[in-house]
């Protein structure tokens, strides 16, 4: 897929959704990390951003401004890559659970190599959370992801990755949550610096933890394992992640 028709596909989105309506003007923070231990090389892969935006209070159609930074490591058992990266970009929340969003970050790397240089992306992100209750503690929730990256440092061909669990949650206290899930994953690059190709099914749980002002911050911690691939793969084994997020 080329460039143009990317940004062709990304225009056409913006045209045919409606507008958001606007909330006040002001600044917030966006904060979100995660690491995760990787499969066929050991060892475990880490990042981490934080973003602090201007909110214009006329339209949902005025991009919201933002600067940030963005942390990377990748350390398998054979060795270790960091990257930092100072970042500014500008985002559109088309809809609640749907942006678009053009970037540019400085990328340094350690130990330097070929991908040490200035990154621009642009892309579209969605999410959608549904939960259905069945009795008192609990119910039955889907968590569905989306993203697709325009990086043209890597590939002309933008990046997508994919998933949607679903499974029982029981509400262990009010804040804490256990939920065991079944998952549909999806990653499409060209490149493995960005991951290795997979459609697989997956199982697993986790347990999730709301904190902050009006429970604006979660932070999970979980295990899961590839049941089925569709294609080519390491061999299965447990993994475990963790997540934490929110904004002020």
């Amino acid at each position: 897929m080329r460039a143009n028709y990317f940004l062709y596909v990304l225009a056409l989105t913006v045209a045919l959704l409606a507008p958001a309506k606007a909330s006040g003007a002001g600044w917030a923070l966006a904060t979100y990390g995660e690491a995760i231990t990787l499969e066929g090389e050991g060892g475990y892969s880490a990042s981490a951003w934080t973003h602090a935006l201007w909110i214009p209070a006329e339209s949902r159609w005025v991009p919201a401004p933002y600067a940030g930074a963005a942390v990377d490591r990748y350390a398998p058992d054979s060795g270790k890559v960091n990257r930092l990266s100072p970042l500014l970009g500008a985002e559109l929340r088309l809809v609640p659970e749907l942006k678009l969003f053009t970037e540019y970050r400085y990328v340094t790397e350690n130990p330097r190599s070929a991908y040490s240089r200035s990154d621009f992306r642009a892309g579209l992100v969605g999410g959608l959370w549904r939960e259905l209750p069945l009795a008192e503690k609990l119910s039955l929730f889907s968590d569905t992801y989306g993203e697709l990256l325009y990086l043209p440092r890597f590939s002309q061909r933008p990046t997508l990755t994919a998933f949607s669990k679903f499974g029982p949650r029981y509400r262990i206290l009010p804040a804490l949550s256990g939920d065991l899930f079944t998952e549909v994953y999806g990653h499409d690059s060209d490149d493995r610096n960005l991951g290795r190709r997979a459609f697989e099914l997956r199982y697993g749980g986790r347990a999730v933890l709301s904190f902050g002002k009006d429970s604006s911050w979660s932070m999970s911690l979980g295990a899961f394992r590839r049941f089925i691939s569709f294609r080519d793969a390491p061999d299965s084994r447990w993994r475990a992640l963790f997540t934490i997020g929110g904004s002020l």
